[in-house]
């Protein structure tokens, strides 16, 4: 390098002028240039994320001490009370079909039913075929209060009514309703398993 004063060369690893005496600082080296390496940024985030971690613990840890009680001891108290409400479940089930029957033409039959008070997610579930006359198929329909009351499902004239689940609510009297009254001949023979499903707590 060059002396910035007298203009004469100077060694790299000089720090004076020989020839005026004036100090000179060296050049930097390459490996010398300012800024961090990656590991030391990786080293950076990760003591964050620790430290957001630390900081999360502490806050819930408070939060479960102002209820009164230790964190492990809140997570274990809502797993209990989860087993519990499962354990104290009750299924009720009431058979609506079990044995196959008939129904005459231009008639139908009528199956009553309730839920009873407390029910929660009561329903009707099951299947059922119909079998005879040239269609083998029945109306069947869900009714509130009276074989000629509401309708809150229907099938249709159809053969098979599968995969049933039919919302139905507590303390209310319902009709399952098989009609061939479309029929001026022939009988039909309704089979399958249909129950009142309901559970209690």
């Amino acid at each position: 390098m060059r002396c910035a004063q007298c203009n004469n060369w100077i060694p790299d690893n000089g720090n004076f002028c020989q020839t005026c005496g004036r100090q000179c600082s060296p050049p930097l080296e390459s490996g010398s240039k300012k800024g961090l390496s990656r590991g030391a940024v990786l080293a950076v985030v990760v003591l964050l994320i620790a430290a957001v971690a630390v900081v999360l613990f502490v806050i819930i840890r408070e939060h479960a001490n102002t209820q009164g009680m230790p964190v492990t001891n809140t997570i274990n108290r809502t797993a209990d009370s989860a087993v519990a409400a499962l354990q104290s479940r009750k299924v009720e089930r009431v058979v609506l079909i079990s044995k196959p029957f008939e129904v005459p033409p231009l008639m139908n039959r009528s199956i009553s039913f309730s839920a009873t008070a407390g029910s929660v997610n009561a329903r009707v579930e099951g299947w059922f075929r119909a079998a005879g006359g040239r269609g083998n198929d029945i109306e069947m329909t869900v009714r509130r209060d009276s074989e000629n009351g509401q309708v809150v499902y229907a099938t249709g004239r159809v053969t098979v009514g599968d995969h049933l689940n039919i919302p139905i609510s507590p303390q209310v009297i319902y009709h399952v309703v098989f009609n061939n009254g479309f029929s001026m001949v022939s009988s039909k023979t309704i089979s399958g398993d249909l129950q009142l499903v309901a559970e209690h707590y």
